[in-house]
Protein backbone atom coordinates (compact mmCIF):
# COMPACT_ATOMS: atom_id res chain seq x y z
CA UNK A 1 0.00 0.00 0.00
CA UNK A 2 1.49 3.65 -0.55
CA UNK A 3 0.58 6.39 1.15
CA UNK A 4 0.41 9.78 -1.12
CA UNK A 5 -0.08 13.06 0.97
CA UNK A 6 -0.92 16.32 -0.65
CA UNK A 7 1.46 18.43 -1.91
CA UNK A 8 1.09 22.32 -1.40
CA UNK A 9 3.99 24.96 -2.45
CA UNK A 10 7.21 24.46 -0.48
CA UNK A 11 6.32 20.94 0.39
CA UNK A 12 8.79 19.23 -1.45
CA UNK A 13 12.11 19.48 -2.12
CA UNK A 14 13.58 18.60 -6.05
CA UNK A 15 17.63 18.65 -6.21
CA UNK A 16 20.28 17.19 -8.36
CA UNK A 17 21.40 13.79 -6.56
CA UNK A 18 24.96 14.37 -6.65
CA UNK A 19 25.25 15.79 -3.43
CA UNK A 20 23.21 13.02 -1.73
CA UNK A 21 25.58 10.65 -2.79
CA UNK A 22 28.60 12.79 -2.91
CA UNK A 23 30.94 10.02 -0.54
CA UNK A 24 33.13 12.91 0.59
CA UNK A 25 30.79 14.34 2.95
CA UNK A 26 29.68 12.91 5.98
CA UNK A 27 25.88 11.55 6.32
CA UNK A 28 24.95 14.77 8.54
CA UNK A 29 26.50 17.27 6.36
CA UNK A 30 23.99 15.97 3.54
CA UNK A 31 21.21 15.71 5.71
CA UNK A 32 21.93 19.53 6.68
CA UNK A 33 22.63 20.03 3.02
CA UNK A 34 19.32 18.82 1.87
CA UNK A 35 17.42 20.59 4.91
CA UNK A 36 18.83 23.63 3.81
CA UNK A 37 17.42 23.39 0.28
CA UNK A 38 14.12 22.38 1.62
CA UNK A 39 13.88 26.15 3.19
CA UNK A 40 12.73 28.98 0.89
CA UNK A 41 15.22 31.12 -1.45
CA UNK A 42 15.26 33.69 0.55
CA UNK A 43 15.99 32.19 3.76
CA UNK A 44 19.43 33.36 5.90
CA UNK A 45 21.24 30.50 7.75
CA UNK A 46 23.80 30.76 10.43
CA UNK A 47 24.91 27.85 13.13
CA UNK A 48 22.31 29.59 15.41
CA UNK A 49 19.67 29.55 13.88
CA UNK A 50 20.12 25.74 12.10
CA UNK A 51 21.21 25.09 15.67
CA UNK A 52 17.79 26.08 17.21
CA UNK A 53 15.73 24.34 13.93
CA UNK A 54 17.40 21.58 13.97
CA UNK A 55 18.25 20.37 17.70
CA UNK A 56 21.54 19.52 16.56
CA UNK A 57 24.96 20.15 18.98
CA UNK A 58 26.83 23.83 17.44
CA UNK A 59 29.88 22.18 16.90
CA UNK A 60 27.93 19.46 14.76
CA UNK A 61 26.30 21.84 12.69
CA UNK A 62 29.90 24.04 11.97
CA UNK A 63 31.18 20.77 11.05
CA UNK A 64 29.04 19.92 8.41
CA UNK A 65 29.11 23.62 6.82
CA UNK A 66 33.03 23.26 6.75
CA UNK A 67 32.26 20.33 4.91
CA UNK A 68 29.77 21.60 2.88
CA UNK A 69 31.88 24.40 2.16
CA UNK A 70 35.25 22.74 1.37
CA UNK A 71 33.54 20.49 -1.21
CA UNK A 72 32.53 23.60 -3.00
CA UNK A 73 28.31 23.01 -1.87
CA UNK A 74 28.16 25.86 0.57
CA UNK A 75 29.78 29.53 -0.35
CA UNK A 76 30.03 31.99 2.65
Amino acid sequence: MIFRTKKDKGSFTQADNMAIRDKRISLKARGLLWYMLSCFDDKEFNATILQKETGEKRTVIENALKELETFGYLRR
